[in-house]
């Protein structure tokens, strides 16, 4: 019986329980609103977009910028202001270019990318693979750098 009454429709009277409880709560959000717009409509609105237009950026870039490599060859490059990264597989240079100028504030001269193959790895006599993965490399103007091996 439990598993049927599910499907059953609601009666009247609990529809109309719950029914002013829900427009009660539309009304208060609607009446926030007026107050919001009535104060410089304008500035109000242009304020909104913009973080929520910051917000979309942001959430993004850290999607594509997956991480920094550490390794030996990556560190020598650092002295010559290039620092390599991990990134999406579906990632661009111009991507790339405009998440690095958004996260650290620095000049991209070139950005340079590999695909990267898996590499064929044993466990426990299993055969296995590594995912690929995409590589960039980026190149800062003169003067500026990039903490990204901060705590290791």
């Amino acid at each position: 019986m439990g598993l049927l009454d599910k499907f059953k429709k609601k009666s009247t009277a609990e529809a109309k329980a719950v029914a002013p409880k829900q427009a009660t709560a539309k009304v208060k959000v609607e009446k926030k609103v007026e107050a919001v717009v009535d104060n410089n409509a304008t500035e109000t609105v242009n304020k909104v977009k913009k973080s929520d237009l910051t917000k979309k950026i942001n959430g993004q870039a850290y999607k594509v910028l997956l991480s920094s490599v550490i390794s030996e060859k990556a560190a020598i490059a650092e002295s010559h202001n290039s620092y390599t990264f991990s990134v999406e597989k579906a990632a661009t240079k111009v991507d790339v270019r405009n998440i690095i100028k958004q996260i650290y504030n620095v000049k991209v001269l070139k950005v340079r990318i590999m695909n990267r193959e898996g590499k064929a790895k044993n466990t426990r006599g299993k055969k296995g693979r590594t995912s690929d993965w995409k590589k960039a490399i980026v190149t800062l103007a003169k003067g500026e750098t990039v903490n990204v091996h901060e705590g290791v």
